[in-house]
Formats: structure tokens, sequence, C-alpha cells
């Protein structure tokens, strides 16, 4: 999703990315799940 053409930025938990977000980096921007509880927030701000 962080590859859509109208997406400039992609927050994952408060940490922002420009453009594409590789996946080694959402890796260590994301938190383990706590059981079946997930804690992870995604934010993409358009330019639209």
């Amino acid at each position: 999703m962080s590859g859509a053409p109208g997406v400039v930025t992609t927050a994952i938990n408060g940490t922002s990315n420009s453009g594409v977000v590789s996946a080694a980096n959402a890796g260590k921007q994301c938190v383990a799940d706590s059981g079946s509880t997930g804690s992870n927030t995604l934010a993409f701000t358009t330019n639209s």
C-alpha cells in the first residue's frame, strides 16, 4: 500500500516513512503481537 500512487508518507507506530516502505524497515518498526492481540498502527498520508 505504501507504493500506491497517491501515498506520500506511511507512518508505522508513529515513525514516518517517505515513499515506499521496504519489508525490512516495516519489520524493524513493527512490534510483535501479544497472543492474538496486535498493537501496530499504520497511517497513510496522501497528496490528494
